[in-house]
C-alpha cells in the first residue's frame, strides 16, 4: 500500500511539473525553504568529505560518488536521493568544517524529479557575508536578456541538526535548455569548465576530441560524443584573420549573447568568470548550429582586494575593455577587436547603468532577501562569517575576512564593500573608464550629496530620538554616531526608513555633543548635531 501511495504521489507530482515551469516553487525567493536530509551513512561527513578529496585529487580516475538519502523540502518527501559536496575554492575554503556547498540528485537512481528538476546545488555562501551576491548576479543576468540560473534560499538540517542558511542554486542540464531553448532544443553538446584548470580556450591543434577533451579544461556534460563543432570555434577565434572574424564568428556563435554576459559579469566585478580566472561558464551548442555562452557560479562577485581603494575597484589590474586580457584569451581577442561589438558592448555597460544596475532599482529586491534570511543568518552557527559582517554587508564601506590555505599557510585577505557602496563606486569607475574608449554614456554618476536632518528631543536623554528631513531618499541607510573628536562610537546597520523620518534607541552615552550620519543606499547622506544631556 505504502508503495502504491509513493507511486501516486511521485506520478502526482510529474504530472504537475510537466504542465508548470519545473522549480516554480523552490526557486520562490520570496520564501525560506527548509531542506531536511536524512542519511544513515555512518560518519556521514567524513565519508562525503573523503569521496570529494579523492575526487579533486585523482579526477580522471575516481568519478564523484554520491551517497543515498532521504529529503523533505517544504514538508513533501523524497527517499533515494543522492547527496555529495561539490564546489571547488568555495568548498575548500570553508573555513567552519560541516559548511561545505553540496548537491541533491534526485535521479540518481529512480527516475524521480522534484519539482520537475532533476537536481539543485546547495551553497554555502563561501566569499560573501551578504549571502545575497550570487542571487543579485543571476538576477542582473536574466534582467538583462540572458539565460541565467534561478536562485533562492533554505535552511538546512541533516538529521535533524541544523547545518544553517544555504543559497539554492538551479543546476544547468537538460531541464535547464528545456526551459530555456524548447524540448526540441536540449539534447546538444553541453560544456562545463573544470574544477582545477583555467579555460582559456587556446588552440591546440587539429588533433583528435581527445586532446581537447584532456588539456582544454572543459568537461562534456551532455551531448554526443564528438567535440568538432566545439574545435572549429575555437579555431576560428584562434587562427582567422581579424578582417573575416565578424562574418564566420557569427554564423557558430551567439556574439551578442555573450556581449550582455560579459557586460554585467564587468559590472559585477566578477573576476573568476572567462575574462579573468578563466573559469566558471558552459558552452552549449544549440541544434540551431549557434553556439550559446551560460554564466555560472557567481559567488565571487562585488569583491575588493586588499590595497585598492573602493573608488577605483580593480583599476590597475582589470578594465571595461579587457585589452589586458587580449593574449590569453581568444575570445575576448576575437570580439572586442571589432570596431562594431566593442561598441555593441559599451552600449549594453551603459544600459545596465541606465537601469538594471543602479541601487534604485536593487535595493527592494536585496533588502527583502536580506530580511527574508536575517534569523536564519544569526542562527546558523555554522556560517562562515560572524553575523555582525552580514548585518554590515550591504552599506559598510567594507567588511573585512582573511582566508589561510591549509596546506601552504598563504594568507589572502579579502575585502567585501557594502553592495550598494560597490554599486555606486562601480559606476563611477565604469563612466571614466568608457572615457578612455571615447564613449560617451548618459546614465547619471550618482555622485554623493549631503542633505540636513533635524533631530528632536534635542538636547536630549535616554530613550528614543527621531530624525527628519525634507528630501526623498533611498529607505535602506546605516545610521553612525560621531564623538566631539571624530571617532565612530555607534553604528546601526541596514536601517528602514519611512520616506521622511526614522526613529532609533542611541546606546548609553556620556552627555556631550555628538554628530549623527545617515548613510544611504544611493550614496547620499545627512548629517545632524545632537546633544546628549544628563
Amino acid at each position: 500500500m505504502k508503495y502504491i501511495l509513493a507511486t501516486l504521489f511521485y506520478f502526482v507530482i510529474g504530472l504537475t511539473c510537466a504542465f508548470t515551469q519545473s522549480g516554480k516553487d523552490l526557486f520562490n525567493d520570496a520564501v525560506l525553504h527548509e531542506i531536511r536530509i536524512s542519511i544513515t551513512l555512518p560518519n556521514w561527513f567524513d565519508t562525503l568529505q573523503y569521496n570529494y578529496d579523492q575526487h579533486r585529487l585523482y579526477p580522471d580516475s575516481i568519478e564523484e560518488i554520491s551517497h543515498s538519502c532521504q529529503v523533505v523540502i517544504d514538508g513533501l518527501k523524497m527517499d533515494s536521493v543522492g547527496f555529495r559536496q561539490k564546489g571547488n575554492f568555495s568548498n575548500t575554503s570553508a573555513t567552519v568544517r560541516f559548511k561545505k556547498p553540496f548537491k541533491l540528485e534526485f535521479d540518481e537512481w529512480l527516475n524521480q524529479k522534484f519539482d520537475g528538476l532533476k537536481s539543485i546545488n546547495l551553497n554555502n555562501g563561501a566569499d560573501d557575508p551578504s549571502f545575497v551576491r550570487e542571487a543579485l548576479c543571476y538576477k542582473l543576468m536574466r534582467d538583462f536578456g540572458v539565460y541565467a540560473p534561478r536562485v533562492s534560499f533554505a535552511k538546512l538540517y541533516i538529521n535533524n541538526w541544523y547545518l544553517g542558511i544555504y543559497v539554492l542554486v538551479e543546476q544547468v542540464d537538460k531541464t535547464f535548455l528545456k526551459e530555456k531553448y524548447g524540448n526540441a532544443n536540449k539534447d546538444g553538446n553541453l560544456y562545463k569548465t573544470g574544477k582545477t584548470a583555467s579555460t582559456t580556450l587556446q588552440w591546440l591543434g587539429s588533433s583528435a576530441d581527445s586532446v581537447y577533451e584532456d588539456d582544454s579544461g572543459l568537461e562534456q556534460k551532455g551531448g554526443n560524443a564528438t567535440w568538432a563543432r566545439l574545435i572549429h570555434f575555437i579555431d576560428i577565434i584562434n587562427n582567422l584573420p581579424q578582417e573575416k572574424m565578424r562574418d564566420s564568428l557569427s554564423k557558430i556563435f551567439d556574439v551578442s549573447n555573450y556581449l550582455r554576459v560579459l557586460a554585467v559579469e564587468k559590472m559585477v566585478n566578477s573576476w573568476d568568470s572567462y575574462w579573468g580566472g578563466g573559469n566558471n561558464f558552459y558552452v552549449y551548442e544549440h541544434p540551431d548550429g549557434i553556439i550559446r555562452w551560460i554564466p555560472w557560479d557567481m559567488n565571487e562577485t562585488l569583491p575588493l582586494l586588499a590595497g585598492f581603494d573602493l573608488s577605483h575597484l580593480f583599476q590597475s589590474s582589470s578594465y571595461l575593455v579587457p585589452s589586458n586580457k587580449f593574449e590569453d584569451r581568444p575570445l575576448i581577442r576575437a570580439i572586442l577587436k571589432d570596431t562594431l561589438w566593442k561598441r555593441e558592448y559599451l552600449d549594453n555597460v551603459c544600459n545596465l547603468m541606465n537601469y538594471p544596475f543602479t541601487v534604485a532599482n536593487l535595493d527592494t529586491t536585496i533588502y527583502r532577501w536580506h530580511s527574508l534570511i536575517d534569523k536564519a543568518v544569526e542562527q546558523d552557527t555554522n556560517k562562515l562569517y560572524p553575523y555582525e559582517s552580514f548585518e554590515g554587508s550591504l552599506t559598510a564601506n567594507r567588511v573585512n575576512s582573511d582566508f589561510i590555505f591549509p596546506k601552504s599557510g598563504i594568507r589572502i585577505a579579502r575585502r567585501h564593500p557594502g553592495i550598494f557602496p560597490f554599486i555606486n563606486a562601480r559606476r563611477l569607475w565604469a563612466l571614466e573608464q568608457m572615457g578612455f574608449h571615447d564613449y560617451t554614456c548618459n546614465a547619471p554618476a550618482q555622485n554623493t550629496k549631503e542633505y540636513g536632518m533635524s533631530v528632536y528631543p534635542n538636547p536630549g536623554g535616554t530613550g528614543s530620538v527621531t530624525l527628519k528631513w525634507d528630501p526623498t531618499v533611498a529607505d535602506v541607510s546605516q545610521l553612525q554616531l560621531v564623538d566631539a573628536f571624530g571617532r565612530i562610537i555607534n553604528i546601526d546597520y541596514q536601517c528602514l526608513s519611512s520616506n521622511k523620518s526614522l526613529t532609533f534607541t542611541p546606546p548609553d552615552l556620556p552627555a556631550s555633543l555628538y554628530l549623527i550620519r545617515k548613510l544611504d543606499a544611493d550614496g547620499n547622506r545627512g548629517v545632524c548635531r545632537w546633544i546628549k544631556g544628563y
